[in-house]
């Protein structure tokens, strides 16, 4: 690794003229790094983190948090998921190899050649499954238990806490179980298992086999070993896709089966919403059934032009879905019809329509909870097919309590609960402010990336962990909501904290936290005597200054800007001011600022390096409002730049404006109608917003990001053009009075590379100063520590010190002059 990094840094210093040996930031990237923590005992006794440093991420650290005498363990080279065997060791994993650590003593134990390795916390015992097909098992102090040869692969439910093997002996398949120190054989058959799963809702394994030439599907009941066939085989080329019905009463299958005839054109229906239904449709023909477990019969279900249909939790029902040809307002969720299908009657009931597709099922069936179209909270009741408006409009977030009875909905202001058996609601909770539930279950019932159907569960309802975020004052909070009774866990910080772990109790919290100034350093708190103990803590040898400074948006919103100021500062002197913008920053600002991030930035943007060549780096909060987005910007950084104005040290004749994806096209907006700044840097920006709306991408109409999504724009194209030709960058391209620096990526699915290509083109014919840097291959951004990101990074630097800094060396800049 480390050889590979200098040849990476000579070829860079080859070509760039020796500016990366002189980035001092290089030297400090190996001492500053990140936190994350990958793993912890039980009882929160240990942890495993792992420093993430700029340009490698394979070491990790065990401590004993019950100790500050034992020091703690340090092991590199594993890069993979690491585990613990109770309190006793842990695994470390990398690729095809795997460690065992005694926690307490200096045992060790390698293990070579490993195709899988998991644990089974309750036992103590670890699995190593390896390239001879050996499965081996052992307990906590790494003694081998049992030996199984032959395995073909495993799959451990960690819910359950169940291991399977499929196991091939002399040409005979078996599928067992472990039970306690020993495998229990289910299944076993001639015949080649092609493919297995295990449903947990329904605790059985699907098993499919090759009979005649035919795929058969067999399931298998895991507690009497009893197994049924699917009554019938599917082709070789054919794919079944099963989910569980509720109640473990059957099997919704979805038999996708390949059309015949192949038409030449792809058809593109006008009508629908997801256009690649075009593409599906063009290949193959679904099929959907019911396999009820009890009869062992097939019922087919009609399809009626549904585009989804799917389990509920109810078992007398399934849930059909079908997205809406809306032409008001696009979104990126689809907004959708659905019906239930009623599996006795083989009856579709349309039961109303859901906005932007969300929808939360209770446990067992009962409810069904959604927003309509006009977007009120509803609650339907598919025992009774009555519905029930909840009257809180704001609400989010619905969840379930463990009984179905009740649930709970996030508010700006409170936590609201919603009983719904006396169908009342009421405030659940009043002294919390932007709360999110922390400890619920949330699963996803579909895959379908446009659909947010799922089951929502509060872990407990006696305990109920809530996470505050103050966004105009940048404070996090976490509180407990007890038996009636909300206490503080972690008061108001204006620190950033990443992973939250608490223990079964909420005694013990840990947490990684950091701040501008202040490294990520991990922290364990004491509920009960309420002493914070710092695991982890690499203390900053810097430190940054910054100012806030507050304005209006357009609509009169108050927005926040953080200015930083250069290392070294002197207020004797006159600093350039570089500008970066993105929609709103400052809720990110207590972020600590690393040194060397230029070595692996994606888009090649590093705040510290700014800082330490002598520039003010300010974030300003930028919101797209009734103006449009392009005119909103520019009205929002104007009255950034007027909050900034007093401080005579910026230097008012050298300001540059950065930004990229939705930033980019600020930039070119901006560009196209300011005189306040001396240069600019564009990256991946839509520079033709009108082209973009009428385009295709993320599988839909890209209309969305413009009427809904990022953009914001007040109203459709077609209802006021004139509001798009205004904040339209590329109309206005002869108005540019300082010279661009575009960049793209030639593979760049999201902003396509044609737009910059266009506004280079346009600023080109009217004879304008720019430079556009194309990187084949690339996508919306680089990518960490590329070649390409670092010469980004090196040029970034250049041309701010060129226009900026008066620093006229950069011969690769000259050329454009």
């Amino acid at each position: 690794m480390k050889n590979t990094f200098l040849l990476f840094l000579f070829l860079l210093s080859a070509k760039f003229g020796c500016q990366i040996v002189k980035d001092s930031s290089q030297s400090k990237a190996s001492i500053y790094y990140d936190v994350k923590i990958i793993a912890s005992s039980y009882n929160k006794q240990w942890l495993a983190y792992r420093p993430l440093y700029l340009l490698n991420n394979d070491t990790i650290v065990i401590k004993n948090t019950h100790s500050h005498t034992m020091p703690s363990l340090r092991f590199v080279g594993f890069k993979e998921n690491s585990f613990f065997i109770q309190d006793k060791a842990i695994l470390l994993c990398d690729q095809k190899r795997v460690r065992y650590q005694d926690l307490y003593s200096n045992l060790t134990v390698e293990y070579n050649s490993v195709k899988k390795v998991g644990g089974i916390a309750s036992q103590g015992l670890y699995y190593i499954l390896d390239d001879s097909n050996n499965l081996t098992v052992y307990n906590a102090l790494s003694k081998r238990i049992l030996v199984l040869s032959g395995v073909v692969d495993l799959i451990y439910n960690e819910e359950n806490e169940q291991l399977f093997v499929h196991q091939n002996k002399a040409g005979n398949n078996q599928i067992a179980k472990l039970v306690g120190t020993r495998f229990v054989q289910l299944y076993s058959t001639t015949k080649e298992i092609v493919d297995w799963e295990y449903l947990s809702n329904a605790d059985k394994l699907l098993i499919t086999e090759i009979d005649a030439d035919k795929k058969a599907v067999i399931v298998l009941c895991i507690y009497d070993k009893t197994f049924m066939r699917l009554p019938f085989g599917f082709g070789v080329d054919e794919d079944l896709m099963m989910s569980a019905l509720a109640n473990q009463s059957g099997l919704l299958l979805k038999k996708m089966i390949k059309n015949p005839k192949m038409e030449v054109a792809e058809v593109w229906y006008a009508n629908k919403v997801n256009l690649t239904e075009f593409d599906k449709k063009h290949q193959q023909r679904v099929e959907y059934y019911i396999w009820r477990f009890a009869s062992n019969d097939l019922k087919p279900v009609p399809i009626n032009d549904f585009s989804l249909i799917m389990p509920s939790n109810n078992p007398d029902f399934l849930i059909a879905f079908n997205p809406i040809n809306d032409n008001d307002k696009i979104d990126f969720y689809y907004d959708l019809d659905f019906s239930l299908f009623n599996i006795k009657t083989s009856c579709f009931h349309k039961i109303d329509n859901l906005r932007q597709s969300e929808m939360v099922m209770s446990l067992d069936g009962k409810f069904l909870v959604y927003r309509n179209k006009k977007n009120q909270w509803l609650v339907f009741n598919t025992h009774t097919f009555t519905t029930q408006v909840i009257d809180a409009f704001q609400a989010k977030n619905p969840v379930f309590n463990s009984n179905n009875n009740w649930l709970l909905l996030e508010t700006d202001k409170a936590i609201l609960k919603y009983d719904l058996v006396r169908n009342e609601l009421s405030v659940f909770s009043s002294n919390v402010d932007n709360a999110q539930i922390v400890n619920r279950k949330k699963e996803s019932l579909t895959s379908v990336s446009n659909y947010r159907i799922y089951n929502s569960t509060l872990i407990s309802d006696s305990e109920i962990l809530f996470e505050e975020k103050d966004n105009n004052s940048n404070l996090t909070s976490y509180s407990l909501w007890k038996n009636g009774i909300l206490r503080p866990l972690i008061l108001p910080t204006p620190n950033k904290i990443s992973d939250f772990i608490y223990d079964k109790h909420f005694n013990r919290i840990v947490s990684v936290q950091e701040n501008y100034n202040t490294s990520p350093y991990i922290s364990l708190l004491d509920i009960k005597s309420k002493k914070e103990d710092i695991v982890f803590n690499k203390p900053s040898k810097y430190s940054i200054d910054r100012h806030v400074v507050n304005y209006l948006s357009v609509d009169n919103k108050p927005l926040k800007g953080v200015l930083y100021y250069p290392l070294g500062y002197d207020e004797t002197k006159r600093y350039p001011m570089v500008v970066h913008i993105y929609e709103r920053q400052f809720t990110k600002s207590n972020t600590y600022v690393y040194p060397g991030l230029g070595l692996r930035a994606p888009l090649g943007f590093d705040l510290y390096a700014l800082l330490r060549e002598g520039y003010f780096v300010f974030f300003p909060d930028v919101i797209p409002e009734s103006i449009g987005a392009g005119l909103s910007a520019l009205y929002c950084v104007n009255n950034a730049l007027d909050a900034v104005k007093n401080i005579k040290t910026i230097d008012t004749n050298k300001i540059g404006l950065i930004g990229h994806s939705f930033g980019g096209y600020e930039v070119d907006f901006i560009a196209t109608h300011s005189t306040r700044f001396a240069a600019y840097i564009s990256g991946a920006g839509h520079s033709d917003i009108i082209k973009a709306y009428y385009s295709y991408n993320f599988n839909r109409a890209y209309a969305f990001q413009f009427e809904s999504g990022i953009y914001n724009m007040p109203y459709p194209f077609h209802v006021n053009k004139q509001l798009y030709i205004k904040n339209n960058p590329i109309y206005y391209a002869d108005k540019v009075t300082a010279p661009i620096l575009l960049w793209s990526g030639k593979n760049d699915k999201n902003v396509p590379w044609e737009h910059s290509l266009s506004f280079f083109m346009a600023l080109k014919r009217n004879n304008k100063k720019t430079i556009a840097l194309f990187f084949p291959g690339k996508n919306h951004d680089l990518g960490n520590a590329t070649i390409e990101s670092q010469e980004l990074y090196v040029k970034m630097l250049d041309w701010w010190a060129f226009f900026l800094k008066d620093e006229k060396d950069k011969a690769w800049i000259k050329k454009m002059l």
